[in-house]
């Protein structure tokens, strides 16, 4: 859509150069040929601008923020693992951009965050203290099958997870990655 609207501006801004020429050579400045020109330049852009607002539109019923509402980590003995998948990951057909997670009210231990099973590969973030991880943008991205799983250990207190994210359905991740 932007190549459309950069083509549409190049087209009027080569016009208004012919103009300008056809003034300071003395031949006067119009003529039906130069009209029709410029005609076709707006209605080009028109059309691109057109264009790029409908596919925003298509854009926002297809991609929101959602919020991850607050679970307790269940604990035995300050250990502990939240693991839900309909709940911590997208569903079928949806992705999940993460803007920030947080584990709240301890103040003892660790809370590590994996994506997918709970192995040392897949650890993305370890709370030392209770805290906000705020992902990078683009950086996190969970799949449909992909979820967050929580694990608490040494924990004095109680721990509260909660986030944010950016749910798509998976055509619109290409362009979300862009």
């Amino acid at each position: 859509m932007t190549a459309d609207i950069a083509a549409a501006f190049e087209a009027q801004a080569h016009i208004a150069a012919a103009f300008e020429a056809q003034a300071q050579a003395g031949l006067g400045a119009g003529g039906a040929e130069a009209d029709a020109g410029l005609h076709l330049a707006v209605g080009r852009l028109a059309d691109a601008v057109t264009a790029e607002r409908q596919h925003r539109l298509r854009m926002a019923s297809r991609i929101w923020a959602n919020d991850i509402p607050p679970h307790a980590i269940p604990l035995v003995a300050g250990a502990g693992t939240l693991d839900i998948p309909n709940e911590l990951g997208p569903n079928t057909g949806f992705a999940w951009a993460v803007h920030w997670v947080s584990a709240a009210s301890f103040t003892a231990g660790t809370v590590s965050l994996y994506l997918g099973q709970a192995q040392d590969a897949n650890l993305r973030f370890v709370f030392t203290s209770a805290g906000v991880w705020e992902a990078p943008r683009k950086a996190t991205i969970l799949l449909p099958g992909t979820r967050m799983v929580f694990v608490a250990s040494g924990i004095v207190g109680a721990v509260t997870i909660a986030g944010q994210v950016t749910q798509m359905t998976l055509d619109m991740l290409p362009e979300f990655l862009l």
